[in-house]
């Protein structure tokens, strides 16, 4: 009998955490084009008849439909995770409005939503994470809902939610004033001492950038971020790329010691800065050799096809296609194509394979970001007399952003600092401390004057700042 009432809580956050995975499948997946036969055909998705008929078990039916799509053999070979090979929010994709759909008519003698259609909703996620881990990017955030959040702050004070209510003094407290996802977390104890590795300690760039949190029921692992006013939280085990982003770019409320700290660290592995060591090592090689090499504008590097060389020959090669990406707009999603993985192969004689276009969006350019961002700087900090230059203003996609810009006495301009505050009142006042933020990264004694024009908060700001 279908039932309109609410699926429980915990229910409509696996639904929400399935809806956000399949959202973002890596574009490495293709995507069925209009004629072909999809693989995974959930939009138009029905129980078998005959064998429902045989049955008189829908939900039966239901689980062997699911296992006809996704492989008799998926649980029994191999890790036993179900693979996701394609994506499009009209395949695969449907899946979640499908299975809410059967959760919210299928339940058990208890009245709860039946457990082999919540098995296939936590079946289904642990193969996106697979295939999103697979192809090197990073799982998204886990959302909050706001039907969870409604529910919880309309219960009355007799049923009230005490893991809200806890003394906010305490760590988990504040977090869990920031959204329900800390509901059921706890910190993981980050004295101990942690090995991930035979004689590693754990990354500092994790010990000072990352909390890590466990699960109370499951035991799963979770990781955060240590500004105590930041939401992002991320399941699984903390990693250096995915902590190091989100501190270098969206994370607003890091202090200024801890995001020096990150863009420190990121530019330390970027393409260009291994770049330099490469180029260094090639001039060293070259006084002793006269083997062939590959001449670059950051000078020559030897090829040789051992190990250590391919490497190398690697990173050039990603160092160019990201030039390629950033200079001159190429799309990155064509180096998932079938016509780009045939010419890096052509260019070299499948010695190497291509990068994906994840690779590049979610690691080499925001860590080459943090490696110019860390050079201007450097080379900022040996000019006096500079001029800072400042205005806001409006992406394509109508988010708001301040830039700010260094302007020597010989005038050559340089980039220098911007924010994203789409959601934030750019008063004077805000606008005052993105200007101390921008001058604090040189020193101010570097600086000798401030340009912006006199419209609204920027001339404003500039009054503040005189005074």
């Amino acid at each position: 009998m279908d039932s309109d009432e609410n699926l429980p809580t915990k229910i409509i956050q696996k639904l929400l955490w399935l809806r956000t995975l399949l959202k973002n499948l890596p574009s490495a997946l293709p995507t069925p084009q209009r004629g072909e036969i999809p693989k995974y055909p959930f939009e138009t998705f029905r129980p078998d008849a005959a064998h429902l008929q045989k049955t008189e078990d829908e939900v039966g039916t239901i689980n062997e439909g699911f296992k006809s799509i996704f492989g008799w053999k998926t649980w029994t070979t191999g890790d036993g995770i179900i693979p996701i090979e394609e994506r499009g929010k009209h395949r695969i994709g449907a899946v979640a409005d499908l299975l809410e759909r059967y959760l919210k008519k299928y339940k058990d003698s208890s009245g709860q939503p039946n457990a082999v259609l919540v098995k296939w909703v936590e079946d289904i996620s642990t193969g996106c994470e697979k295939a999103i881990k697979k192809h090197g990017k990073e799982l998204p955030d886990i959302p909050v809902d706001n039907q969870v959040l409604k529910r919880k702050h309309a219960k009355g004070k007799g049923d009230r939610d005490e893991s809200r209510d806890e003394d906010t003094s305490d760590p988990m407290g504040k977090r869990r004033k920031l959204g329900s996802k800390f509901d059921d977390l706890c910190l993981v104890n980050s004295s101990r001492k942690v090995v991930a590795g035979p004689g590693r300690k754990e990354s500092d760039i994790i010990k000072r950038l990352a909390i890590k949190y466990q699960h109370k029921i499951t035991g799963d692992p979770y990781f955060g971020c240590v500004a105590e006013q930041c939401s992002w939280l991320q399941s699984g085990n903390a990693s250096k790329p995915c902590v190091l982003k989100h501190a270098t770019t969206p994370c607003k409320h890091l202090s200024d010691e801890d995001r020096n700290f990150a863009f420190s660290s990121s530019a330390g592995s970027s393409l260009g800065s291994r770049m330099s060591v490469i180029a260094a090592s090639s001039e060293t090689a070259a006084a002793r050799s006269t083997d062939s090499q590959l001449s670059l504008k950051s000078g020559s590097v030897s090829l040789d096809f051992t190990q250590a060389g391919k490497e190398e020959w690697q990173t050039v090669l990603d160092f160019c296609i990201m030039k390629l990406i950033c200079v001159q707009g190429i799309v990155p999603n064509i180096l998932d194509s079938d016509e780009w993985r045939e010419f890096i192969a052509v260019a070299t004689k499948n010695k190497l394979k291509a990068t994906p276009s994840d690779a590049f969006e979610e690691r080499h350019i925001s860590n080459e970001a943090s490696h110019v961002h860390k050079a201007t700087v450097e080379l900022l900090k040996k000019e006096f007399n500079l001029t800072l230059t400042f205005d806001g203003g409006d992406t394509r996609g109508q988010d708001s952003v301040y830039t700010a810009h260094a302007t020597t006495a010989d005038r050559k301009t340089y980039f220098l600092h911007s924010y994203e505050g789409t959601d934030e009142h750019h008063d004077a006042n805000w606008v005052k401390n993105f200007i101390f933020q921008s001058i604090d990264l040189v020193g101010p004694e570097h600086f000798a004057a401030l340009c912006s024009d006199n419209t609204g908060e920027d001339g404003q700001a500039i009054k503040v700042r005189e005074k």
